[in-house]
């Protein structure tokens, strides 16, 4: 399928009809998977409102039939498309209430996933001491700048990373 070998975009037109098929003729066993496949396209997509919508409907379906697992991962895309939009509160949210169910359910790798998307909300890119940057032109081979590298506009490739960039008076990291 697209969606398996990431061409989410092609996929989107073909859930679509599957999810306004599965509406007009009840066709409700699928319907949740379907609708979270629509909402992990759509937020790939960049189109957050209607992932989340998809995401929520998914949920709810998903929670009737008793489905713990396939409950949270439709939150944890939900907790996804809530941080990608810049409302990391919200997703913070989502993701401390799934950790704990994981815990309770004994899901390790829900767990872990609820741990990184709860940091990534909590934790500002600006905090991150110590990384790495590298960068690829073409088909050459991969460049990789010296640990913790900062330096705007390198010479060779123009690459930037600059902490402390002043953006309409926020403070900000410049990546280019």
């Amino acid at each position: 399928t697209d969606l398996a070998v990431g061409r989410f975009r092609a996929a989107l037109p073909r859930l679509e009809r599957a999810a306004a098929l599965e509406a007009r003729h009840g066709l409700d066993d699928r319907r949740s998977e379907t609708l979270r496949n629509l909402g992990w396209c759509q937020y790939l997509a960049g189109d957050l409102r209607a992932a989340r919508g998809h995401l929520v409907e998914a949920m709810e379906r998903e929670g009737a039939d008793d489905q713990p697992g396939v409950v949270a991962w439709s939150a944890g895309l939900l907790a996804a498309t809530w941080l990608h939009g810049g409302q990391a509160e919200r997703s913070v949210a989502i993701t401390s209430e799934l950790r704990a169910v994981s815990r309770a359910n004994g899901d390790p790798w829900g767990e872990w996933t609820c741990a990184t998307l709860e940091a990534a909300g909590r934790l500002a890119l600006g905090d991150i001491g110590i990384y790495s940057v590298s960068y690829q032109s073409g088909d050459s081979a991969p460049v990789e700048m010296p640990p913790s590298w900062t330096g705007h506009f390198e010479e060779q490739s123009g690459i930037s990373y600059v902490q402390h960039w002043d953006s309409s008076g926020r403070d900000c990291i410049l990546l280019h």
